[in-house]
């Protein structure tokens, strides 16, 4: 086994870049647009690269002639830890099935982020920042939804057997039946109705430009998610730019604003058709199941949804109002399916789904080593 670590060498970004096609050949569950947003990671032009004081390194490991596993170590000074120093990280985390090269791989991020200056915890898997892909799935008994993380079975054990620990975790729930959506939206449809009642205005996206959304979605969300330590800020072009990635598969129906009485907007919920079957049948070239699943969006993505703080605090109940009207809006675009994502353990969210447990069906972690 040699193991190489390069920044920007060519010919070692190609293999660094090549390698989850080749792992992931023969996974029906894996398409490229899972990693899509990995050639803008390497490219010069990336956020990451535009602050002189970030710093990383790319290790590979090969087999023979053959890559065996990756990994990028990296601090970022836009990210700060609970004593306010740059956040150290793991990301790009990829490797066959051997327990003794991930060890190596993940051995070699550690052993360089030691030498560096920023916090004495190390956190994984992230790309460079949250915006660019991070967390494990852990474990999950169906096919991957839209945008979804998605990895091998044992990467969570290899952190853990190196000495990461868990530090955040995060559920998704499938509602299979449309009446299970409904009993989901209804439980916040009296609270809209009293919101409404005290001047509250619920709209879609449809009679609105998709540039003016974002910007407000992106407004409310440098607020609303602010408390969250990994939390990577951003500009409005970088955020603009992950949405027009998939700005096709957009259903504007789908994303809801929430106006207050001075109509300030003060929330929103991003939610999608789940495309994921449709682009895996693309990759595999089954044309015509490709094809069928594009014209048959019933599975939908409850994704994301912020509030500003002040709101939610202030105004008990408008969360759940807002998203049982997205929840509608859905079930008049013919949803058959639900996948509630990726909900923080912990989060006042996961109250909406005390009725659901039993529909738990993925969790998700990301670690933290201990320097």
């Amino acid at each position: 086994m040699e193991l190489k670590s390069f920044d920007r060498d060519p010919g070692l970004k190609r293999d660094f870049l090549d390698f989850p096609k080749k792992l992931y050949g023969t996974d029906k569950n894996w398409a490229p647009y899972m990693i899509s947003n990995q050639e803008d990671c390497l490219a010069p032009t990336f956020r990451f690269y535009q602050n002189p004081e970030n710093c990383y390194r790319h290790f590979l490991i090969y087999s023979g002639i053959e890559v065996a596993g990756r990994i990028t170590a990296f601090v970022n000074h836009g990210m700060h830890d609970d004593q306010g120093k740059a956040v150290k990280a793991l990301g790009f985390f990829e490797c066959i099935d051997d327990k003794n090269i991930a060890s190596r791989l993940i051995g070699a991020g550690v052993e360089w982020l030691l030498r560096q200056n920023g916090s004495d915890r190390i956190l994984g898997p992230i790309n460079f920042d949250i915006w660019a892909g991070y967390r494990f799935l852990k474990s999950c008994g169906r096919n991957p939804y839209l945008l979804e993380p998605y990895n091998k079975p044992g990467y969570s054990l290899y952190f853990s057997d190196f000495g990461f620990r868990e530090k955040y975790l995060w559920y998704s729930y499938h509602l299979s039946q449309p009446e299970e959506v409904r009993q989901l939206a209804g439980t916040g449809t009296m609270r809209q109705e009293m919101f409404m009642s005290k001047g509250y205005r619920f709209e879609s996206m449809e009679d609105r430009d998709f540039d003016q959304s974002l910007t407000i979605i992106y407004q409310i969300m440098q607020k609303s998610f602010s408390g969250f330590k990994s939390f990577t800020p951003i500009s409005l072009a970088d955020f603009m730019n992950i949405f027009y990635a998939f700005e096709k598969m957009i259903d504007p129906a789908l994303f809801t604003f929430v106006y207050d009485p001075q109509n300030k907007p003060v929330g929103f919920v991003c939610s999608l058709p789940d495309w994921a079957d449709a682009l895996r049948f693309k990759y595999r070239k089954e044309t015509r199941a490709a094809w069928y699943a594009s014209r048959h969006l019933t599975k939908m993505i409850l994704y994301m949804g912020g509030i500003l703080p002040e709101h939610s605090q202030n105004e008990p109940g408008l969360g759940r109002a807002m998203f049982a009207y997205n929840l509608q809006c859905m079930l008049r675009r013919g949803a058959g399916e639900l996948f509630v994502a990726l909900i923080a353990a912990g989060n006042k969210s996961m109250n909406y789904m005390t009725d659901f447990e039993n529909n738990r069906s993925g969790s998700y972690a990301l670690y933290e080593y201990e320097v």
